[in-house]
């Protein structure tokens, strides 16, 4: 039973890598130990070894009560020549492919990702794709976003660390840290008086937050979405990527 969390652990670091490998914003090829990483987990996870080496050669006995070796014949020199030679030819490339550790890694890598990135190339595009992706700004937080987040009594940002990204439909969109030091992303109405959504997570979690459209305001963010529809905004580090989820029409 102690192996369970380690292989939940280790699975949602499998995703969290493969998503960094084969995602919409792909990062891992400026991140070795990342990529190391994810072979290693990817080759776990496929049961994936090394090739075996080649056969060992037997060495001829030098046992005096051996039977004596026949002289061999000029054909069976040429044949045994040809075989030494391609033999050591053989082991001279399997050598040099796996004088190191790393090399018979990135062996087993260059496989993986081939047929992976198959794999990811088929599925990706019938997976949800962002609507926009929201680049940060120089915008400096007013005295009415101070306002708005003084109402989420739970949600304790640092507002020294508030930045800004490029609004979504009307919706202004910070990310900072809480007192622990955690990651936060905040989206604000400026029509109502507090975060139309806030979230705080650790580190190694995913930061999202959803809005949901209604039809009680005039000039509504989502007022050519249907009632119930979502709208996501996962922060991404450096940029915030925003998800539409129209919800269905009622039957007329």
């Amino acid at each position: 039973m102690d192996d369970l969390p380690a292989s939940r652990s280790a699975e949602r670091e499998l995703r969290e890598l493969r998503e960094r490998a084969y995602g919409p914003h792909p990062d891992i090829e400026d991140d070795p130990v990342a990529l190391a990483r994810l072979v290693e987990l990817e080759a776990a996870h496929a049961g994936v070894h090394a090739p075996a080496p080649p056969a060992v050669q037997v060495t001829p006995s030098t046992d005096p009560t051996s039977a004596p070796a026949m002289p061999p014949t000029p054909a069976a020199s040429a044949a045994a020549t040809t075989a030494s030679s391609a033999d050591g030819a053989g082991r001279s490339l399997w050598q040099r492919a796996n004088a190191t550790r790393s090399r018979r890694t990135w062996l087993i890598a260059g496989g993986l990702v081939a047929a992976l990135a198959l794999v990811y190339a088929v599925e990706w595009p019938v997976g949800p794709h962002p609507d926009t992706t929201l680049q940060p700004t120089s915008a400096e937080p007013d005295a009415q976003v101070q306002d708005r987040l003084s109402w989420v009594i739970d949600l304790k940002v640092d507002t020294t660390t508030l930045r800004g990204f490029e609004d979504y439909r009307g919706l202004e969109i910070w990310a900072a840290e809480d007192r622990y030091g955690s990651p936060c992303l905040i989206v604000i109405d400026p029509s109502i008086d507090r975060p139309l959504g806030d979230e705080c997570t650790p580190p190694d979690a995913e930061l999202l937050t959803d809005a949901t459209v209604s039809r009680r305001q005039e000039g509504h963010y989502g007022e050519d979405l249907p009632a119930g529809s979502v709208i996501r905004f996962h922060h991404r580090g450096d940029t915030v990527d925003v998800y539409l989820f129209p919800a269905n029409q009622p039957a007329g």
